[in-house]
């Protein structure tokens, strides 16, 4: 009798202490926070970093904005030809099988661009990519590169010349970035 109540007691206990530690789990990872780690299941738990999120079968990438100061005779040559500006933002990282590095050396994830009229702000919000190239990833910190040129709406060649950003995806998302630039010709 009394190996009965032994085992039935461990039994109970055991059960508890299992059902204790998935309510701890499941409360972890539903905080009351917009941008906490999510996690997700596939054959094991991977966690997305907190500058993505998880969209089904598709990694998405916090939103970020970039914003166009241009020198005045560029800002002025856009205005009045109603040229627009392209800002383009690509994701690359180091892929875990090196076979799928391209001819240039990239592993390429995402890429998206924005068309916007002088003094608008590229809003990226939408950038994804799938689950398979995220767990090709060796560091889920991609790197981005952004920068811009003219729609050519008025012109067959970009007008414009322009710094870029570059950085670690981790650094950029919910954040507003300035990117200046100039005219390719006529401009000091």
């Amino acid at each position: 009798m009394t190996n009965r109540v032994v085992i039935f007691s461990s039994l109970i206990t055991l059960f508890l202490s299992c059902t204790n530690k998935d309510e701890s789990t499941k409360n972890s990872m539903y905080k009351d926070t917009l941008y906490d780690t999510i996690a997700f299941k596939t054959s094991d738990t991977i966690r997305a970093p907190n500058y993505f999120k998880i969209e089904g079968d598709s990694i998405g990438v916090l939103p970020f904005e970039i914003t166009i100061t241009l020198s005045p005779k560029a800002k002025n040559r856009i205005i009045k030809s109603n040229e627009t500006i392209i800002v383009n933002a690509s994701l690359t990282g180091l892929p875990k099988d090196k076979r799928l590095v391209s001819d240039d050396g990239e592993f390429y994830v995402a890429s998206s661009e924005k068309e916007i009229s002088y003094g608008q702000p590229a809003k990226f919000d939408s950038i994804k990519f799938s689950r398979i190239t995220y767990n090709q990833l060796l560091n889920k910190d991609v790197y981005l590169n952004v920068f811009f040129s003219s729609g050519r709406k008025s012109s067959k060649d970009n007008l414009l010349d322009g710094n870029i950003l570059s950085d670690k995806i981790s650094n950029v998302v919910n954040k507003r970035f300035n990117l200046t630039g100039k005219l390719i010709y006529e401009d000091d």
